[in-house]
């Protein structure tokens, strides 16, 4: 009995793993640097779907002027898969190719230290991410 828990176990192990990537990369973020999506001017929101096929961008600002924020970007994505350091996706509205002519597809990259994200372009000669985002504090103005 105790050797078929064991091995259900850790069946349930990579599952697990496969979540944890999901859950860190899920939250609210702004740009660090305050330039566009800023926490609290035009919060960033990462968010995926429970069966983890499915997520989306969206960044929320308060465009009509209020403290009212309203969904003023969304961005639905197909989740392709994980990476060695995230996973790739590809949105839904992608337009641009990569060097062999595929669409672009795109590796979300969980970060720490502090907490953040960035995006790298697959098939990019350039192996470093762009657009790192930060992790926002939990009093960041929600839609």
């Amino acid at each position: 009995m105790l050797r078929i828990l064991f091995a259900l176990t850790c069946l349930a192990l990579p599952a697990h793993a496969e979540n944890d990537v999901f859950e860190q990369l899920s939250g609210v973020y702004g740009d660090p640097d305050g330039f566009v999506e800023t926490c609290k001017g035009a919060p960033q929101h990462v968010i995926f779907s429970k069966d983890r096929k499915r997520g989306a961008v969206q960044v929320f600002s308060d465009l009509n002027g209020t403290t009212d924020m309203l969904l003023a970007i969304d961005l639905p994505f197909a989740v392709l898969g994980r990476t060695a350091q995230g996973i790739l996706i590809q949105f839904d509205s992608e337009d641009m190719r990569d060097p062999t002519g595929a669409l672009r597809t795109w590796e979300f990259r969980p970060l720490t230290n502090p907490d953040r994200y960035c995006w790298h372009a697959t098939g990019s000669p350039e192996p470093e991410c762009i657009n790192t985002v930060r992790l926002c504090d939990s009093d960041v103005p929600m839609s």
